[in-house]
Order: structure tokens, then C-alpha cells, then sequence
């Protein structure tokens, strides 16, 4: 199911949101653009506007989350970006989380029509094709009850 009916695999919503500049650092690392400890802090700090960390560290973050999502591999991992997100948010507001969420909202907007979509439509169809069948199975079996006296 999702993340919100298990225990939070962090000891507090601030080590969820320094996991999740671990991991994006970790990103920086392999695309070969590391993170210097000033962007680590800057991404730790509250999204207000009065914290606003500069446009350039917020394009090449928002770059990194992107590519983060997309190598992970197990979608159910506790401790992915995606599900650190839900123990990282409530108490505070970061800038990781700030910009993850605009990442994912990004997404969704992108493409509203992916393969989950068109299962979506496939079982809405299949479930309307089936009430059809039991309604037709309903009215001949009454009909055939009280037509034999």
C-alpha cells in the first residue's frame, strides 16, 4: 500500500529529509557534479522566500531529483526519494522537499496518460462490461421465475 500505514523508517522528520540531500547528493556524485556542503545545507534550510537559495542550485537539484526517480529501482523501498517524502514534510518545510514535490507535480502534469492510466480505463471498462452481463442475468432470471406459475 503506501508508505502512510507503516512506521517511519527514520528517527524524525529532519534525518528523512537529510536522507533525502543524501541521495540526490549521491546523484550529483555520478552525474559528476557533486553537491558542496554549502548546497547540502541550503537544501536542508526552510523554502521560504526569505531563504531562497539561488535559481542555477534549484534547476541543477530539481535536474538531480528527476534523474533519481528515475534509477530507482524498487518503488517500495521505505527510503526511496518518493516515500522519504512522506516522513520529511510535516513538521517543517525543506527546500529538498519544496523542490521534489514541484518535481513530481512536474511529472504528473507531463504525462497524465501512462500505462497506469490505460489499466485505469481497461478495468473501468472491463467492471461496466460485467454490471451489464449481471444485469441481463438478473432481469431473465426474474423473468423466467414469474413466468412459470
Amino acid at each position: 500500500m503506501g508508505w502512510f500505514f507503516h512506521k517511519s523508517p527514520f528517527a524524525s522528520e529532519e534525518d528523512a529529509a537529510a536522507h533525502m540531500v543524501a541521495l540526490v547528493a549521491a546523484q550529483a556524485e555520478k552525474a559528476g557534479t557533486p553537491l558542496s556542503a554549502e548546497d547540502r545545507g541550503l537544501l536542508l534550510d526552510d523554502a521560504m522566500p526569505e531563504n531562497a537559495a539561488s535559481e542555477e542550485l534549484d534547476a541543477k537539484v530539481r535536474r538531480l531529483i528527476e534523474q533519481t526517480f528515475d534509477s530507482e529501482i524498487e518503488p517500495d523501498d521505505p527510503k526511496n526519494l518518493g516515500n522519504s517524502l512522506g516522513w520529511a514534510g510535516d513538521g517543517q518545510y525543506p527546500r529538498i522537499v519544496a523542490l521534489t514535490e514541484d518535481v513530481i507535480r512536474l511529472r504528473s502534469e507531463k504525462s497524465p496518460r501512462g500505462r497506469k492510466w490505460v489499466i485505469d480505463r481497461i478495468q473501468l471498462v472491463g467492471c461496466g462490461v460485467v454490471a451489464v452481463v449481471l444485469l441481463m442475468l438478473c432481469a431473465a432470471l426474474f423473468g423466467w421465475l414469474f413466468e412459470h406459475k
